[in-house]
């Protein structure tokens, strides 16, 4: 997912201030990514340079200046062509096992042969915890999503992050159920 995309189709949406950018984007964005002042306030400024977007000073009645970023007639047409294009969906070749790049607990699992039943348990259930907290946050946000009068696409693909959440759980699951019936096989064995 492309920061700079992301940046345009929000303010080609409704104009809007640098702080609400980097907030809205916290959500979004890999934490060790973040999106800071370093990274936003360059980025917004080649975009400016290439025509894209403008940035124009509102002073208010109280407190300091901001600067509001509105998307041009040139972004908006590039916001057109990226949301209507098939770049950045995923559709090209990927890595055939691309889900360990999304699931990183699963490359250290592929080694779990090599811990004793208990500490594997332990360490799918505090994975289990963390997806059940993150599916009660997906929940909560869906309801206020809803309370708010959000698009239809938004709150369908909170859906969607809700139901891999449910898969992820249902599969932590089923894998700590197998070394609780002791139906693993350790290193040097075929199959699990």
């Amino acid at each position: 997912m492309a920061t700079r995309d992301l940046i345009l189709a929000s303010v080609t949406r409704q104009p809007m201030h640098g702080y609400v950018l980097k907030k809205r984007f916290g959500e979004f964005i890999n934490p060790s990514e973040k999106l800071n002042d370093a990274k936003l306030y360059p980025m917004l400024k080649q975009m400016e340079d290439e025509g894209l977007i403008t940035r124009e000073t509102e002073v208010p009645d109280a407190g300091p200046s901001r600067k509001v970023i509105r998307a041009t007639e040139k972004g908006r047409r590039a916001y057109r062509r990226w949301l209507e294009g098939d770049s950045s969906e995923g559709l090209g070749p990927r890595p055939r096992y691309d889900f360990f790049r999304s699931f990183p607990f699963l490359t250290k699992y592929s080694y779990f042969y090599d811990l004793d039943d208990a500490t594997a348990l332990e360490k799918l259930e505090r994975q289990a915890e963390s997806h059940r907290a993150r599916l009660d946050d997906y929940r909560a946000a869906r309801e206020k999503m809803i309370e708010k009068g959000l698009e239809t696409c938004k709150i369908q693909a909170i859906d969607f992050g809700m139901r891999l959440e449910e898969t992820i759980l249902e599969w932590l699951a089923d894998t700590a159920g197998s070394y609780r019936r002791g139906k693993t096989k350790k290193a040097g064995a075929a199959g699990r």
